[in-house]
């Protein structure tokens, strides 16, 4: 909280991005949820697996895609 100081061994809260399932990752990947969770398990994608599903985070996805696309463009 602004204006708070912080006694020894605390940390500052921040907000946190919201993680989204499988079917919003596999919407904005444009892919199908299965392959997106076969992606997660192989490390292709960034994920975060919390108990038996996957999660990822928007931000992470959206700079695999930039990587992907640098990668593409510096082949052709």
């Amino acid at each position: 909280m602004p204006g708070r100081e912080l006694k020894p061994g605390q940390t500052q809260r921040t907000e946190m991005e919201p993680l989204i399932d499988a079917n919003a990752a596999a919407r904005l990947l444009g892919l199908h949820p299965v392959t997106v969770c076969e992606f997660a398990r192989k490390g292709i994608i960034p994920a975060i697996k919390i108990g038996r599903v996957w999660r990822f985070r928007p931000s992470s996805l959206q700079r695999w895609l930039d990587e992907q696309e640098r990668k593409r463009q510096q082949l052709a």
